[in-house]
């Protein structure tokens, strides 16, 4: 499924599971046992923003990815 209608049907409560490439996610895997490194949570409320948002925790974000705190 494209990537633009995975978003348009995303829901709050949503979880999107990833299986990151970095030290610290071959590390989470490895000792897991488990292809996911870590989770996201979609959060979605039109009557405050237009946006839809994943909560992700990153130690070093990817080029492009906005930190809605900054």
């Amino acid at each position: 499924m494209p990537i633009a209608q995975v978003c348009r049907e995303m829901r709050t409560g949503d979880l999107v599971f990833f299986s990151g490439n970095s030290w610290t996610s071959l590390v989470t895997r490895l000792f897991t046992w488990s292809k996911w490194s870590h989770v996201a949570m979609c959060e979605y409320n039109p009557a405050i923003s237009h946006y839809k948002y994943m909560w992700e925790s990153l130690l070093n974000p990817e080029p492009g990815v906005i930190d809605v705190w900054t």
